[in-house]
């Protein structure tokens, strides 16, 4: 039973440190697009975890951004979202830092809590991953089509 509370309370401070928690630690590196890597993380997730199957069936955690459907295409809104699912990322990771922890409980114990923490985070990963990968590509269309009409402009 401690063990229980003991994760559970892990993952409501992880949660507290990371709502609290500015991703712009991430950097304007994080933002940096490079599409075809975009494209071929996309399509892993798609085919390798069938993530199109299941991502719409975990449960939604802060509202932070709606992951129903986009409030804007402003390509500063977006980047704000990548940074965010970074934050989010970051935020299942620490949440698995505790399998260290209940390494030294029991046997059975240790390894029931490790897979639940492993099951439920390491899809969420995927999630973070998967959209990033998908907003990147977004704001390099967006981007792109907006150099291409800069360009029209100027020839005309």
């Amino acid at each position: 039973m401690f063990s229980i509370l003991m994760v559970t309370v892990w993952h409501f401070l992880v949660f507290i440190f990371s709502i609290n928690f500015d991703p712009l630690f991430f950097n304007e590196m994080s933002l940096k697009i490079d599409s075809k890597r975009c494209k071929l993380r996309k399509k892993f997730y798609e085919n390798v975890f069938k993530i199109k199957k299941w991502k719409d069936r975990v449960p939604l955690g802060i509202d932070r951004f709606s992951k129903k459907e986009l409030k804007s295409n402003d390509v500063s809104y977006l980047r704000k979202f990548i940074l965010e699912t970074y934050r989010g990322e970051f935020n299942h990771f620490l949440c698995c830092l505790i399998i260290f922890v209940l390494l030294f409980l029991g046997f059975k114990l240790s390894l029931f809590l490790n897979l639940l923490v492993i099951m439920i985070n390491i899809p969420c990963v995927f999630i973070q991953r998967y959209n990033r990968a998908r907003l990147k590509l977004l704001v390099f269309n967006i981007e792109s089509i907006k150099k291409i009409k800069v360009c029209n402009e100027q020839n005309f």
